[in-house]
Formats: C-alpha cells, structure tokens, sequence
C-alpha cells in the first residue's frame, strides 16, 4: 500500500495544524486516523476514487480534494465523533467501501482518496474538510 498526502492545492505542504487524514491497512481493512481536529464535533469520511479540486464558498477554510463519485461512511459506528482528543480512527473492510450506487470492493492497484468533512465554527457556522489522502492498494 502506498499512502500519498493530499491538501490543498494553494498549500504547498499541510499546515502543520490544519485538520489532518492519514491512513493505514492491515489485512482486510483499511484505517483512517485523523487528528489536529476541532473536539467534539461529528464527522464522515468521504471515499472516492478520483482527487479534485473544489474551491468551497468561505466561511470554510479548506477546499473538497475528493472528485467524481463520492461515497460516505454512514453505516453502524461509522459516524465519527473527535472527542476532547480532537481525533478518532475509522477501520473500514476492503471488501465493503461505500459509492453512490452502493458498496464495492477495493482491488489490488485501484487508488481510493479519503477526505473528512464536518461542520465547524471558524469564524461562524460552515461546512469544513480535512486534508485528504491517496491510497493505492497492492
């Protein structure tokens, strides 16, 4: 598995306190971490199979890296909470990745982007993303 680092395209690195996706698999399933986040809010992990480009109308901070289909992790557990940590961790199976038109397996040398989105409050009420991540899987 090759993991490659997705952020804005007006950043030439992640901010080093910007909401933050990495990603890491074992076996069968797949996990994205994400941390720097702002605490107890509620979030979804958004997979699609191509990377874009979306500029989002501001109040929110940061761009939708996500392009195409666009899936959402909303089954049992799947809605993550930050906590007062700022983080969580979602382990998904490989076999069962969601898509508009329901659930797909990953094979061996497709790239799957994760990006997360969540409402936030910088300055006021809005809509915000994480940075994403690219992930080919051998």
């Amino acid at each position: 598995m090759v993991t490659i680092p997705i952020w804005d395209s007006n950043q030439k690195r992640p901010p080093e306190r910007s909401p933050h996706l990495e990603g890491l698999r074992s076996g069968g399933l797949y996990a994205s971490r994400a941390s720097r986040l702002p605490g107890g809010g509620g979030y979804l992990v958004l997979p699609a199979k191509s990377a874009a480009h979306v500029p989002v109308n501001k109040p929110a901070r940061y761009n939708l890296c996500l392009g195409g289909s666009i899936g959402r992790f909303v089954g049992p557990g799947q809605v993550m909470n930050s906590g007062a940590s700022g983080s969580f961790t979602l382990t998904v199976d490989l076999s069962a990745l969601p898509t508009p038109t329901g659930l797909v397996t990953a094979q061996p040398g497709e790239t799957w982007n994760f990006q997360a989105w969540y409402r936030d409050a910088n300055p006021g009420p809005t809509s915000n993303f994480t940075d994403a991540v690219a992930v080919t899987f051998l």
